[in-house]
Order: structure tokens, then C-alpha cells, then sequence
């Protein structure tokens, strides 16, 4: 029942005798006692393997839901792509495990950061807005924090690419690369690579 239902169904209180009056007060105060009572109750049912599981286990999988839920939001959010006409299920299938692989990525960035200034216990300086700092960012926030970076490349009178040079990371890209262990992208390129044959 709620608010306004219970306001709109009290009799006029002014005609009501002392022992109604009374009486009427006695039964809503036992209507606050049972919405007491169940407030922040939950009622789960599990079937299958959950079913072998603790009342505080299948808790606390309900609660951890909002994870996954996280998952697809990110899905949606950041690995938008233009509209694409595939023809076959596997090419279908073959897009859908990629976006997955990458929204796993992507939790694994995130928690890798978090990870990391938990051990310092220092917060992420200057990546939310107005500078402020931050002890758990997001992937979002991260991946926005290179949105800006660029790869420069001079080309030639020919057309042919003579020189390829990264642009300079501010603080916070170069902070998030540290903790996730990643070399700057310089030097990353600059290392030779290995063709196996």
C-alpha cells in the first residue's frame, strides 16, 4: 500500500471517538511494524546448480549481477560501429566473440588499474573532470584519457610515409600505461620484431 493510498483511505479523524482514534492508530502502527519487517527483504528463487547453494551465496550472486550488467553496457557504449550486413551466422558469431574479447579486455584494463593504486594507495590525478582525482576510475575514463593521441606521420612529395612519430603522452596517459605495465608506445615500436618461420 502506499503513501497516498493509506492518506486517502483514513476516515475523517475528527469524527472518530478517543477508543477509534485509538484503535485506528493501533492498526496502522501495525502496518508500518509488517512493512518493517520486510523491508529489504528479498525473495530469490534458484534452480539447478544454484539451487545447491547457501541463502548468503545465492545473495551474494544476485548481488554481484550488476557486473555483468556493467559488461554490456560497456558492450553498447563503447564498441559501437557503423551499421554492418554480415552473411552468414559464423561471421555473426565471429563479430560477437570479438566484442566480447574486447569488453573483457576492457574489464581486465579497469581492474588492473584499480588493482594498482589500491597497492600505491594514491588516487589516478587529473583524469576526471576539473582535474579531480580518482581511486577507481572506469574503463570508460581511461579509454578517454587517450582519446586525444595520435600518431603523427610525415609523408613524402611521393606519397610514401618517410617518418612515423608518436605524439607525447600527457601525465595521465603516461601514469595509466605504468600501471598497467605497459612500455610507452615509443619505445614499443621501436622494438624490433621477430618474424618466425
Amino acid at each position: 500500500m502506499s503513501d497516498s493510498d493509506s492518506m486517502d483511505s483514513l476516515p475523517d479523524l475528527t469524527r472518530l471517538s478517543e477508543q477509534d482514534k485509538e484503535a485506528l492508530i493501533a492498526a496502522l502502527w501495525a502496518e508500518v511494524q509488517r512493512d518493517a519487517e520486510l523491508a529489504g527483504v528479498y525473495l530469490l528463487g534458484a534452480g539447478g546448480k544454484a539451487a545447491t547453494l547457501s541463502d548468503a551465496e545465492i545473495m551474494a550472486e544476485w548481488k554481484g549481477q550488476y557486473k555483468v550488467e556493467h559488461s554490456f553496457r560497456l558492450v553498447n557504449q563503447l564498441f559501437l560501429v557503423t551499421p554492418l550486413f554480415l552473411k552468414t551466422p559464423q561471421r555473426i558469431a565471429a563479430l560477437v566473440f570479438l566484442i566480447m574479447v574486447g569488453a573483457l579486455i576492457a574489464g581486465l584494463i579497469e581492474r588492473q588499474v584499480r588493482r594498482a593504486l589500491a597497492e600505491l594507495q594514491q588516487p589516478l590525478k587529473g583524469l576526471m573532470p576539473e582535474g579531480r582525482d580518482s581511486l577507481r576510475p572506469t574503463v570508460t575514463r581511461l579509454f578517454k584519457a587517450f582519446a586525444d593521441y595520435s600518431l603523427v606521420q610525415v609523408k613524402e612529395a611521393c606519397g610514401r610515409v618517410g617518418e612515423s612519430r608518436f605524439a607525447r603522452l600527457n601525465p595521465v596517459q603516461a601514469h595509466i600505461l605504468e600501471l598497467l605495465g605497459l612500455p610507452q608506445p615509443a619505445e614499443l615500436c621501436a622494438q624490433p620484431v621477430r618474424v618466425c618461420v
